[in-house]
């Protein structure tokens, strides 16, 4: 007895194939948390927003991992020493400066 599958089927097949993917793709990236500001203690936390603190930098030309004060680590994580702490590669402050100034 042949079975045939309608498009529907398929189509509805298909959608949470992809969602599924998704999802492992965003369980696997949130595994490599560089920052938690939950543990960070309040004066932290109140220095990275008074230096305007951001995990992804908005200016394509200026994020941590091409800044004078970042050392990286491990997984697009690193050290500021103006933070004084972890940030993102990725990530973007007032106190920015090109690598080499």
């Amino acid at each position: 007895m042949a079975s045939s599958i309608s498009r529907r089927k398929l189509l509805t097949a298909a959608a949470q194939i992809s969602m599924g993917a998704a999802l492992v793709s965003t369980a696997g990236a949130a595994e490599n948390v560089c920052v938690d500001l939950k543990k960070m203690s309040a004066d932290e936390v109140t220095s990275r927003n008074s230096l305007h603190w951001t995990a992804m930098s908005a200016h394509p030309d200026k994020s941590c991992s091409i800044c004078n004060f970042f050392t990286a680590t491990s997984g697009g994580c690193g050290m500021c020493l103006i933070l004084g702490g972890p940030t993102y590669a990725t990530g973007y402050c007032d106190s920015w400066t090109a690598k080499g100034s």
